[in-house]
């Protein structure tokens, strides 16, 4: 068994993979706090595993993905702490299988790289890879699978938050507990709700109508991220889905590199 681990800005996810099966054994979340130690991160994953009913001492391997620099080694302190192993960890400079072409692999974050793996393992270029998270992402794969860039901007809940700390009468909200159900809002919360909701959705069929029109043919897109349920059913172009693709990829690439059995 190979423990996955995906570090984001907002939440951490852990999963476990088997060789026999293409889906994680399960998927669990934690909130992502650079003030929180090794401890605690190793107490919340052996408890993890202990419900559900995994010996630490069956996990050969753990790979982990992070775009928070300080709790990189605390994680992987902490997973030496429960399971006894060092962990893979995937950066710019990782083969992950990946061509990379005219972009500055210096700044690529881990995650966009996994996820343009793991889209690959399942639809044939070009592809355009949404993340939809604390920031969204989005990543170009051109006709030949070479990573060409793409765009970043900020998130749905960023987005809210910046309103509601630099107006005087906007309020802060919390979107996931809201569901539009027309584009017009009729109160102040509603109208948030719908500029965050929609306007991404909006944003993202925009940018792939423009990123297909430069390069001049017609692109699949995948999605994944936290904010997918909320933000897909507004997009009008089609979008393949996807809620765990970096911890697939993450596995995928691990063994690639590492060459090791379950």
């Amino acid at each position: 068994m190979i423990l996955t681990v995906d570090i984001g800005n907002t939440t951490i996810a852990l999963a476990l993979f088997r060789c026999t099966t293409k889906e994680p054994i399960f998927v669990e979340h934690i909130e992502s706090n650079c003030s929180i130690a090794v401890l605690p991160y190793s107490e919340w994953i052996a408890e993890t595993l202990k419900k559900h009913n995994v010996n630490p001492t069956h996990i050969q391997g753990a790979v982990l993905s992070s775009v928070v620099p300080p709790l990189t080694q605390t994680l992987c302190d902490a997973i030496i702490k429960v399971i006894g192993i060092s962990t893979y960890v995937i950066n710019a400079r990782t083969d992950a299988g990946l061509t990379i072409k005219n972009y500055d692999v210096s700044t690529l974050g881990s995650d966009r790289i996994v996820d343009a793996v793991s889209a690959m393992l399942q639809w044939a270029p070009p592809l355009v890879v949404l993340d939809l998270g604390t920031a969204t992402t989005v990543s170009v794969i051109d006709s030949d699978g070479g990573f060409i860039g793409g765009l970043i901007m900020p998130g749905p809940t960023i987005g809210i938050k910046a309103l509601s700390s630099k107006t005087a009468q906007l309020p802060a909200i919390d979107f996931k507990q809201m569901a539009p159900t027309n584009i017009i809002g009729q109160d102040t919360k509603t109208c948030l709700c719908n500029g965050a909701i929609i306007g991404t959705a909006a944003a993202i069929d925009g940018i792939i109508s423009r990123v297909e029109n430069e390069l001049g043919t017609p692109v699949t897109v995948v999605a994944t991220g936290g904010h997918c349920k909320q933000i897909l059913p507004w997009c009008y172009k089609q979008i393949q889905y996807e809620e765990h693709l970096l911890l697939k990829g993450l596995y995928h690439i691990y063994h690639n590199q590492t060459q090791k059995n379950c």
